[in-house]
Parts: structure tokens; C-alpha cells; sequence
């Protein structure tokens, strides 16, 4: 079965800022199921918007109350493949909502790349408490997520700010990216097909009041091994894309054997791609002319 997680629109119910907020979303989708545990990696990630696309993509400009925005196409949908006949079928989405303002990109970058590398982590140390039955229990674990997460962002921004950004900001000429809120979402998938409208909140009651409205869809489909195999392709091109943008204005003979081997490794998943689609226009074919289908 494929379960589909889409992020549709960002309202804004309350925002105190006098120009409006600059919003942009940080966003990780994790698996756990009987595969992932028997691994011993416990949780898989599995949905993400690379580095450094996903790192800072403003939303919306000014945004103030009342206002409304889509989710940018590389944030709105993500998505998982269960087996059959898996005991444990769970998604964990942790997503972050920041308000944009003087904070350096590489700071912001470095901060991006430790929540995708840190939320795995987080999560696989506290996942027998997340799933556990009592709700006080549950929320402390989430509770020492977030505090882990928080801490190994805020850590990577501030290694790579500079003594003098630092000073700026003290004195009032500066102002750093704030974050609104956080929102930790856990999904029990069933087995059975289904559709479901998820909301997420991000400063509920207070001055920066926002919220994600989305769909969450369990689909069964004979021509799942094609579309992930296509997602799969299409997340290692947007991967190798980000990683030649990160190259380019770098000069030096190791930069250019990299862009080369980058280059050749996204031709090769360009070709995968295109096989993947192919086989998945066959398998529609073939499904669509199976009687009774």
C-alpha cells in the first residue's frame, strides 16, 4: 500500500509582526514498520525536501492575518510503501515553521542539514515511549525529541555565525530567522484504503498563530513497485542537483572531477527515471486491460 502525506495551504490566523511574516517550512517524514526495526535503524527517513533546496523557501511574503499560501511543490507531498502483512506501520512528520529575516543561508543550510540528520536519531531513541499508549508519556517523548532537535540546530546555526553578525544582532541591527512553532505529527496506517484531512498548528493562541491544512491517503496500487521506484529516481536527481548547485562558482581540479562524477551519476538516475516510467506506463496498460479491474 502507498500513503500519501500532501501539505496543501498556510493560513495565518494571528500574526503581531507589523510588516507581516516571511514564513518557510522545515519538514522530515520518518517510517517505522517491521523492516526498520528488525534493521536496528528502527526509523527510516524517508520524505524530505534536499539540502539546499528545502533549506529556506519563503512561502509567502508579508503574510499577515488572514492570509493564505500553498505549500512550495518541494515540501507538498510525501510518501511511504508498507508490505503487506506488516504488524507495525507507523509515519512520524516533524515539521518546523520559521519566520524569515537576517539570519546568513549557510547558517540557515547548517541548521537544516542537522534537523534532517538529527530527527532520525531523535526519534529511534525515544520510539518505544512514542508508542506508547498513554498520552503523558507519548507528549514527554515527543517533548524530548523536539528539546534534542532543537539543540542540534541551534548549534549548527551558531557555528557558523560570525563575530560580527553576532554583534550586530546585540546592538539591534540585525534580527535572526525565528522559529513560530514546531508541530509533530504520528499516523497509525491502516491496511484498508482511506482518505483524511490532517491540520497542523504552529503557535496556536498566541501572536504568530499559523496552520497547515492537508490530506493524509492510504491507497492500495498494482503498479506501487513503479511509482516507488520513480519517487526513488526522482529524489536521487533532486538530491544530485542540489549537490551540483552547492558546487557552483567553485573553482579547483577537485571541484571539477566532482561536478564530472555528479554530472555522470545524474545521467545514470536520469536513464533509471525514464525506465521507471516506462514500466509504469506498461503496468497501467496491462492493469487497465485485466477484466474486471
Amino acid at each position: 500500500m502507498i500513503t500519501s502525506i500532501t501539505l496543501d495551504q498556510l493560513s495565518c490566523n494571528t500574526e503581531t509582526e507589523g510588516g507581516g511574516s516571511r514564513p518557510y517550512l522545515w519538514a522530515v517524514l520518518l517510517q517505522v514498520d517491521d523492516e526498520t526495526i528488525a534493521s536496528g535503524a528502527l526509523a527510516a527517513r524517508i520524505g524530505f525536501a534536499p539540502s539546499p533546496i528545502g533549506a529556506q523557501i519563503i512561502i509567502a511574503e508579508g503574510m499577515r492575518a488572514g492570509g493564505t499560501a500553498p505549500v512550495p511543490a518541494p515540501q507538498q507531498r510525501m510518501a511511504a510503501q508498507f508490505d503487506p502483512g506488516q504488524q507495525r506501520r507507523d509515519l512520524i512528520l516533524i515539521t518546523v515553521l520559521w519566520d524569515q529575516h537576517d539570519l546568513p543561508f549557510d547558517a540557515i543550510l547548517a541548521g537544516y542539514d542537522a534537523f534532517l540528520g538529527t530527527s532520525r536519531d531523535a526519534v529511534a531513541a525515544n520510539l518505544v515511549a512514542l508508542g506508547s499508549s498513554s498520552p503523558d508519556i507519548q507528549q514527554a517523548a515527543i517533548d524530548a525529541v523536539t528539546a534534542t532537535v532543537n539543540q542540534q540546530v541551534n548549534d549548527a546555526i551558531d557555528g557558523k555565525l560570525s563575530l560580527a553578525f553576532k554583534l550586530e544582532v546585540k546592538v539591534g541591527l540585525k534580527t535572526p530567522d525565528k522559529v513560530i512553532d514546531s508541530a509533530f505529527a504520528h499516523f497509525a496506517v491502516a491496511e484498508a484504503a482511506s482518505a483524511s484531512t490532517l491540520s497542523l498548528a504552529f503557535g496556536a493562541g498566541t501572536g504568530h498563530d499559523y496552520q497547515i491544512d492537508g490530506t493524509f491517503t492510504v491507497t492500495a496500487d498494482p503498479c506501487e513497485a513503479e511509482l516507488i521506484r520513480i519517487r526513488a529516481a526522482q529524489q536521487a536527481i533532486a538530491n544530485t542537483e542540489g549537490a551540483l548547485k552547492k558546487l557552483n562558482g567553485h573553482e579547483g581540479p577537485g571541484t571539477e572531477k566532482q561536478i564530472e562524477l555528479l554530472e555522470e551519476e545524474l545521467s545514470a538516475q536520469q536513464g533509471r527515471l525514464a525506465a521507471a516510467e516506462a514500466d509504469l506506463s506498461q503496468c497501467r496498460a496491462s492493469t487497465s486491460a485485466t477484466p474486471g479491474s
